[in-house]
This record gives structure tokens, C-alpha cells and sequence, in this order.
């Protein structure tokens, strides 16, 4: 099967071209393991052999029975089929997917509303569609004079947005840059990591990438990568990881120098709450004592009123005594109200002291699970590189 430029054939077009394509099934691999997969538009069916690696089965369709028959003759598995048939016509069951993938098609259908309520369809209520399509921004109007034939319909960003959220209740748009290879970025959030793998890659913006790959559902999207990155060339890509580690460093280094400082912090808290408590303790021994002083003064005052009536004047004993009681009165309103004090301040701390090992906790959990996606790709380059090789090959 030769290449005509509407469907990518491995090892007829440019590496370049090719990797841009495969980025997209390596980002949706991720989100296939144990799940009934099927790929709309799956042309010559590399990206579907992809994703049947990790999926319970994978299914392919295209409206091209050339390309279907290629893909069939290529690619076999047991868990992997593939089928001629219209995108918007689909012949398999409602809720039937896990995962529906659909790349760079939705941009050649006249009918993209009738597509889309068929992936909706066909995906179960907490499966994922992942769709993607070229941004038209970037990839049509800052090439003046250029247009893709194929193409009967491109999307700006909130367009996109707008025509995907008719069907679907969440949508999160990630962005495909070419930096030296095929980056996958999320979208930026109010809060979180992805406004930080956006600033490591030099302040890309989603308005600005070459292509959006869109993932859909019916409930709250998760899971996901804040970003995959394929290189070129293994160079791009070790230069790359190596800028990753060197992030994944940084953030260990600081997650230690908090947590030291939370550790001391909570000392101090530890040692002012014994404080509290030794201060609490002498608190209520001088309020009994006061109490037991008050009953003595009251027992004075009433000698001294009976002797009062018979003539006598007030013993110096009792005034004393009252001096005494005042003082210690106000000595124990000045103490509870530092004891008041101290507790609320010290709630105060604890409270800041738990909202930063939470988000320290966080941020080191995102940092093991960055490692750990570094060394996925690290094999991963391995297994690309091994099957380009293969494909130069059988294409020569």
C-alpha cells in the first residue's frame, strides 16, 4: 500500500511524520491496560496493534477496505481485529468500549456531530473517548496558502472545546508541540502540575500547539500523564530525560528541606502543647486553691459581720486575706487569657503545619510517579527504535 497522504503507511513516509502519529497511541496506551479498545479511523492499523498490546481486545475501523485488508495482513494477534465500516455507522453495542480512540479523523468527516454521538454510544459510562485533530490556528492559517484536501472541517481551540462538550459532560484538552521530537502536554489547571510541566517546556501555550488530543467521558476524566515526550532521535530524547531528572531532583531536594522544616515545626508544636498542658494543670491547682481561699474569706466575712453587730472592728487578718484573693484572681485571669492565646495560636501552626505536609506529600508522590513514567519511556524508545529499524527494512 503506497502512501497518498491521507493515510499513514509505516515505512513510506517520513520518521518524522510517522512519530507524530505514534505519540498519539503511546499517550492512549497508557489508559487501554485490561480495557476493550476500539480505534475509529484506525487506517493501516499500527496504532491499533499498539494499543492490543495492554488491552483485553482492540478493535479497528475504517471506511478503507484497502487499508483494513493491509492492516490485516500486517498485523495479527489474537485479541486484535480489524473491520471495514463507516464512522458514523458503527456494528457493535452500546457501552461495548473501554476505550474509543480517534486521531486525526474527525477533521475529514462531513458529519462530525453524527461521529461523535456514535462514540458516545458505543463508550461505556466511565470509559474514555480520546479524539485529537490538527489545530487550525497553527497548522492552516499561519501557512498562507496551504490546505490539506482531505481535510473538510478544521477546529480552533474553543471550538473544539465547544462542539466535544455537546456530548460529552468532561472534557480535557492536552496539547502536541514538536520540540525535538512529539510532546504531549496537559492543559494548564487553576492549580496543579500541569501549569509546571507547561513552564518546563518553555512557556508553550494551548493555544499554540501543533495538534489537541481531546479526552472525553461521561464522568470526571483521570488519570493521564501531565506530559509524554518522543524523541527524534535517541540524543533529543536523552537530553530530555535529563532535564526531567533533573526536575524530578530539584523537587526531592525541596520536599526534603520542607519536610525537615515541618519536622522542627512539629517539635516545637509538640513541645509548646506539653507546655500548655503542665500550665493548664497549674492553672486549675491556683483555681482550686483560689476557690478554697474564696469559702475562707467568705467565713471571715461572716465572723466579722456577727462581730460587726457586736461591736467590734474587722480583723486585720481579713483584709490581708482579701488582698491576697484579688491578686490571685487577677493573676489566674491573666494566665487563662495566655493560656487561650497560646492554644489558638498553636491550632494556627498545626493547621499550616498539615496543609504543607499534604501538599509536600503530593508533590513527592508526583515526583515517584514522574520517575517512574521516565523509565516507561525509556524502554519505550527502546521497543520504537527496534521497530523503525524493522520497518526500514521490510520497506526496502
Amino acid at each position: 500500500m503506497e502512501f497518498n497522504g491521507e493515510r499513514v503507511v509505516p515505512g513510506k513516509v517520513d520518521q518524522k511524520l510517522y512519530l507524530e502519529h505514534l505519540v498519539r497511541y503511546l499517550f492512549a496506551a497508557q489508559s487501554s491496560t485490561g480495557k476493550k479498545v476500539l480505534d475509529l479511523g484506525c487506517g493501516t492499523g499500527y496504532g491499533t496493534h499498539l494499543l492490543a498490546e495492554n488491552a483485553s481486545r482492540a478493535v479497528g475501523l475504517d471506511s478503507s477496505g484497502q487499508a483494513i485488508e493491509y492492516a490485516r495482513e500486517r498485523y495479527k494477534r489474537e485479541n486484535l481485529d480489524f473491520v471495514a465500516g463507516d464512522c458514523g455507522s458503527v456494528p457493535f453495542s452500546d457501552g461495548e468500549f473501554g476505550l474509543v480512540v480517534s486521531f486525526e479523523v474527525i477533521e475529514h468527516l462531513e458529519e462530525h456531530e453524527r461521529f461523535l454521538s456514535e462514540a458516545k454510544r458505543l463508550l461505556a459510562p466511565e470509559g474514555l473517548f480520546m479524539v485529537s485533530t490538527p489545530n487550525k490556528k497553527t497548522y492552516t492559517d499561519l501557512r498562507r496558502g496551504y490546505r490539506n484536501p482531505f481535510h473538510v472541517k478544521e477546529f480552533y481551540l474553543e471550538e473544539f472545546r465547544q462542539v466535544l462538550g455537546v456530548h460529552f459532560p468532561e472534557v480535557r484538552i492536552y496539547a502536541q508541540f514538536a520540540t525535538g521530537g512529539n510532546m504531549v502536554l496537559k492543559e494548564p489547571q487553576a492549580q496543579g502540575m500541569g501549569i509546571l510541566s507547561m513552564s518546563q517546556s518553555g512557556g508553550m501555550a494551548l493555544e499554540e500547539a501543533g495538534y489537541f488530543i481531546a479526552v472525553c467521558g461521561n464522568e470526571k476524566v483521570r488519570g493521564g500523564p501531565d506530559f509524554l515526550f518522543l524523541a527524534d532521535d535517541p540524543e533529543s530524547f536523552r537530553r530530555r530525560e535529563a532535564e526531567i531528572r533533573d526536575l524530578v531532583a530539584n523537587m526531592r531536594s525541596n520536599f526534603e528541606e520542607r519536610t525537615t522544616w515541618a519536622l522542627g515545626m512539629k517539635k516545637d508544636l509538640d513541645e509548646k502543647v506539653e507546655l500548655i498542658g503542665r500550665l493548664q494543670a497549674e492553672l486549675r491547682k491556683s483555681n482550686d486553691w483560689a476557690h478554697g481561699l474564696e469559702a475562707k474569706l467568705q467565713g471571715e466575712i461572716r465572723l466579722s459581720a456577727e462581730g460587726a453587730e457586736a461591736g467590734s472592728a474587722p480583723s486585720e487578718g481579713l483584709q490581708e486575706l482579701g488582698k491576697r484573693l484579688s491578686d490571685i484572681t487577677r493573676q489566674c485571669d491573666e494566665r487563662t487569657q495566655w493560656a487561650l492565646q497560646m492554644q489558638q495560636e498553636l491550632e494556627e501552626k498545626g493547621a499550616l503545619i498539615r496543609r504543607l505536609q499534604a501538599n509536600l506529600e503530593e508533590r513527592n508522590m508526583w515526583a515517584i510517579d514522574l520517575d517512574s513514567q521516565i523509565r516507561r519511556k525509556d524502554e519505550l524508545i527502546r521497543k520504537l527504535q527496534a521497530d523503525i529499524r524493522e520497518l526500514k527494512k521490510s520497506g526496502q
